[in-house]
């Protein structure tokens, strides 16, 4: 769903920019739902940076720097959906 704002718009546009950072926030919160233990195996040096960024989305969000959202979806979003897929794997 993400990706799917990104194709109407970039950052520029305000609506797409609070969509990405909304689906961004709600993506994070889903995955931290998942056992400690499991996040740490999967993502033990990545995790408190994920979980950082979901904290700036939530209680930073008038203050969050749009180059760093750009960045963090032109960098770090495939590390995102990889470890929800690994973490996917491991639940079947």
């Amino acid at each position: 769903m993400l990706r799917t704002h990104l194709k109407r718009g970039g950052l520029d546009d305000a609506l797409i920019r609070d969509a990405v950072s909304h689906r961004l926030e709600v993506a994070i919160d889903a995955v931290a739902r998942i056992s400690p233990e499991r996040l740490r195996a999967e993502a033990p040096t990545e995790w408190p940076k994920i979980v950082g960024m979901r904290n700036m989305l939530a209680h930073q969000y008038a203050e969050l720097d749009q180059e760093i959202l750009q960045n963090t979806i032109d960098n770090r979003l495939d590390d995102l959906i990889g470890l929800i897929e690994r973490l996917r794997q491991a639940a079947d």
